[in-house]
Formats: structure tokens, C-alpha cells, sequence
């Protein structure tokens, strides 16, 4: 309670009033009221009251004072009003909100902070009313953003509501926007680069305007170019860019995580450091795009054309690249782990040291590509075209290579073990069945216990490396170098010789079918 509802009175109370409704308070409360035989405790608490009685009167009757304490009272009764209205928008009741804010505003005119509260809770109303279907609430949803962008102070908060404003502008009907105000054969380019200029604003605008976008994309088969617009550091998470064209465009540092870019032309985009997680660019054009530092985990790239792409130190984990052509790609230091590759084309790909640990790369092609010192732990490449890949110094553990074509593809120094110094009695060696390693160089590599069954060995060098215990039955064997070799315990049954080099060093003891 404040000291004018302790004295009755209000608080534009006159000097007289106040001193009028003190004298008969201090009448009521003075302890010389109170019979000779009250308790202690009774004549202690009225001689408190009393006090706080003389205390407020000497407040109140100095001028000076009394404007500090009406100020303070002011502020906490604003405080009060402000958090009662934050209370009732965090439960739903927008309307109970809107007409608290509504006091505020009558009671704080000229203060901004509660010209943005009162249209901060205008423009949430209306959001909330526009999802209802019907005349009279859009008509309603116009007024409340109206008066809300009448009241704000707030750059950010006039941006939001303009955007929404924009969007209720649009014609009820696609079927004539379309044709009368985006007819591509009759709009001048002056049109065109306000369309176009309109749509960047929209983007930019945050959620507001990525909702009114979208909104505008649901009702229109038209879209704006925004082929070279600039629209970095702008937050587009989940916007529908389907189709659009934004070759050239800068997105720099944007937000795209989950927004939809199927078809759309990115051809030679700027997209460093842009986070697309769990976006979608089926079928999209992104050729000579440089995304690097960036992220796009969980992306659906299927069936794009990424060709000559710079994504280097990039992450693409879990991301999906089913039909898609990387050919000419640069991704060197990125990550590619549990990715699906099937049948996409790596064609001249740089992947220096990037990762692909679990990576599907069924039936893809890797025509000259450079992998060295790439993690490619559990990673399938059955059936893929691996012709003249560079692997050295690669980490294949757990690899599969199952009817892969690996002519003259280079394996020197790879691991394909866990650990260093692993004997081959304990290694768990690659899966090469059925795999062409015509003219391929695998020199100094640990293959021991590995499966060449129905392999093509063609002028293929082995040297120094170890296959002990290994599987190569059935395998063509022709022109083959095994110098320095440790076939100790392989299998070569069935195998077809035409001609093997090996030297005194080559180590053949328990070796089946020699």
C-alpha cells in the first residue's frame, strides 16, 4: 500500500487534503488512545504506526520529496503494470494483455518503452488473429498492425510489422496477381527491380518477413529473381527458396538451416561460413559455389550439380548426395562422415584429408580424384569407379571395395588397421571381391587378412606390403608385383597366374596354391 492510500487520499491530492486526512489519521493512531492496561506489545505497535504516519506526512508535505516519491511510485507501478502484461502473454490471454497494455500506455503516454509494450502485444495479437479464417479478422489484423506500427519506436519491431503489412497488401486472388501484376512478357524492368528489391527487403526482415515470404510462396507459381542480391548474415531458417534464382548471390554467414532450395540456381553463390543444416537443395544448381567454413549437415543433395564447388573445411555429416555431381569439387579438411554418395560422380575431386568414416559411396565415381590422408573408416565403396584415386596415406579400416574398379588407383602407405604393429593373425583385413586393381599401386600397406577372392590383379604392385592370411582365390593374377611381400597363410587357390614378381624377401611360408 503507498502513502496516499494509507492517508485516503488520491495522488493528485491537494496540501490541504493531505494535511486534513494526516490530522485525523493521527487522531486514530496516536498510542495516548489506548487505555493504561493495553499489552506492551499493543502501545509498541501503535507508537510504530504513529511514527510511519509522521514520516509520511513529512514526505508528503515537502514539496521536494513528495515529486521523488511519486516518481518511485510511478516506476513501480509501471514495473507492476509491465510484468502483469508479460505474465498474461506468456499464458495466451493476448486480449486481457493487449487491454493492460492498453492502461499503460494511457498512463505512461510519452514513454517509449511502453509504446513498444503496448505494440509489441498489438502485433503478437494480430499475428495470433490471422491464422482465423475469415474478412472480418484480416480486416481486424490490419487495424491492430496499423496502430502497432503507429506506436513502435523500434527499428527491428517496425521492420516485423511492415513486413506483415506488406503481405496483407497482396491481392486475395493468385490467379490475378499473377496476371496483373507479375506478367513477365508486359512488366517493365522498373517493376522488376522493385519485385526484386521487395523480396530482399522481406528476407531480410526475420521471422516476419521470412513468414509473410513464405506465405506469399504458398498463393504465388511467380518468383521474383534474386540473382545477385546480397543477402548475408540474414536469417533465412526454414524459408521456401524453391526454384528461385540466386546465382551469384552473397550468403555469406546466413542462416538456412532447414529452408528449401530444390531447383534453385546458386550457380557461383557466396556461401562462406552459411549453416544450411538439414536443408534441402534436390536437384539445385551449385556449381562453383564457395561454401567454405561452412555447414550443411543433413542436407538433401540429391541429384544437385555441384561441380567445381569450393566446400573446403565445410561439414556435411549425415548429408545425403544420392545421383549428385561433385565432379571438379574442392572439399579439402571437411567432413563427410555417414554420408549417402550412391551413384554420385567425384570425378578430379580434391578431398585432401577429409573424412567420410561410414560413408555410402556405392556405384559412385572417383575418376581421378585426390583423397590422400582421408579417415574413410567403414566406408562402402561396392561397385564404385575408383580409377587413378590417390588414397595414400588414407585410413581404410573396415572399408568395403566389393566389385569396385580400381584401376591404377595409389594405396602406398595407407592403414587399414586401428592400431600400429598389428600382426596379420589379429587384423580384420578390406573387402576387395570381385574389385578390378589393374595397375593400382598398394605399396606398403597392412592388407593382411583381406578378401581379393575374383579380384583383377593386372600389373598391380603389392610391394612390401602385408597379405598375410588373405583371401585371393579365384583372383586373375597378371604382370603382379608381391616383392618384400608377406603372403604368409594366403589363400591363392583357384587363382590364375600369368606372371608374379617376387624376390627372396617375399614370404610364401603356408601359403595355399603357389
Amino acid at each position: 500500500m503507498n502513502y496516499y492510500e494509507i492517508l485516503g487520499v488520491t495522488i493528485d491530492a491537494t496540501q490541504k487534503e493531505i494535511k486534513k486526512a494526516y490530522r485525523q489519521k493521527a487522531t486514530e493512531l496516536h498510542p495516548d488512545t489506548l487505555s493504561p492496561d493495553s499489552a506492551p506489545s499493543l502501545k509498541h505497535l501503535a507508537e510504530e504506526r504513529f511514527k510511519e504516519l509522521n514520516h509520511i506526512y513529512e514526505v508528503l508535505s515537502e514539496p521536494g520529496e513528495r515529486k521523488t516519491y511519486n516518481q518511485e511510485l510511478t516506476e513501480g507501478r509501471k514495473y507492476n503494470l509491465i510484468q502483469e502484461i508479460n505474465q498474461l502473454r506468456d499464458a495466451g490471454a493476448l486480449e486481457q494483455a493487449m487491454h493492460l497494455a492498453e492502461t499503460l500506455y494511457g498512463l505512461f503516454t510519452d514513454d517509449r518503452e511502453c509504446q513498444n509494450i503496448y505494440a509489441e502485444v498489438l502485433y503478437t495479437l494480430a499475428i495470433d488473429l490471422s491464422e482465423k479464417v475469415g474478412d472480418a479478422s484480416k480486416k481486424q489484423v490490419k487495424l491492430y498492425l496499423q496502430r502497432a506500427l503507429e506506436l513502435a519506436n523500434r527499428p527491428d519491431l517496425k521492420k516485423k510489422i511492415r513486413a506483415d503489412l506488406e503481405l496483407l497488401g497482396q491481392p486475395n486472388s493468385p490467379k490475378n496477381n499473377y496476371n496483373n501484376n507479375y506478367n513477365v512478357d508486359t512488366e517493365s524492368s522498373q517493376n522488376d527491380v522493385i519485385t526484386t528489391d521487395r523480396a530482399v527487403r522481406l528476407l531480410k526482415a526475420g521471422k516476419a518477413g521470412i513468414r509473410a515470404w513464405n506465405q506469399f510462396r504458398q498463393c504465388e507459381s511467380y518468383v521474383p529473381s534474386l540473382a545477385g542480391v546480397d543477402l548475408s548474415g540474414a536469417d533465412l531458417t526454414q524459408t521456401n527458396l524453391q526454384g528461385v534464382d540466386l546465382s551469384h548471390a552473397s550468403l555469406i554467414n546466413a542462416q538456412l538451416s532447414g529452408s528449401i532450395f530444390d531447383q534453385a540456381n546458386l550457380n557461383g553463390a557466396d556461401l562462406m561460413g552459411a549453416i544450411a543444416d538439414h536443408g534441402s537443395f534436390v536437384g539445385a544448381q551449385l556449381e562453383g559455389v564457395q561454401w567454405v567454413d561452412g555447414s550443411c549437415k543433413g542436407v538433401d543433395f540429391s541429384n544437385a550439380n555441384l561441380s567445381k564447388a569450393n566446400f573446403n573445411h565445410s561439414h556435411g555429416q549425415h548429408s545425403l548426395f544420392v545421383g549428385a555431381n561433385l565432379s571438379g569439387i574442392e572439399w579439402i579438411a571437411g567432413n563427410l562422415d555417414e554420408t549417402d554418395c550412391n551413384l554420385a560422380n567425384f570425378s578430379g575431386a580434391v578431398l585432401t584429408q577429409t573424412k567420410a568414416k561410414k560413408g555410402k559411396f556405392t556405384e559412385a565415381t572417383f575418376t581421378n580424384a585426390h583423397w590422400e590422408e582421408a579417415n574413410l573408416t567403414d566406408a562402402n565403396f561396392s561397385g564404385a569407379n575408383l580409377e587413378r584415386v590417390d588414397l595414400s596415406r588414407a585410413n581404410l579400416h573396415g572399408v568395403k571395395f566389393t566389385k569396385a574398379r580400381l584401376f591404377g588407383t595409389n594405396f602406398n602407405e595407407s592403414t587399414t588397421c586401428m592400431g600400429k604393429n598389428y600382426s596379420y593373425i589379429h587384423h580384420v583385413g578390406i573387402d576387395f571381391a570381385g574389385a578390378d586393381l589393374s595397375c593400382a599401386t598398394l605399396v606398403t600397406v597392412n592388407l593382411s587378412k583381406s578378401d581379393f577372392s575374383a579380384a583383377t590383379l593386372k600389373n598391380t604392385k603389392f610391394d612390401q606390403s602385408d597379405l598375410g592370411g588373405s583371401n585371393l582365390q579365384n583372383a586373375l593374377i597378371s604382370n603382379t608385383s608381391f616383392v618384400g611381400c608377406n603372403l604368409r597363410d594366403a589363400d591363392l587357390t583357384g587363382t590364375r597366374f600369368y606372371f608374379a614378381h617376387m624376390d627372396s624377401h617375399t614370404n610364401i611360408t603356408g601359403a595355399k596354391g603357389i
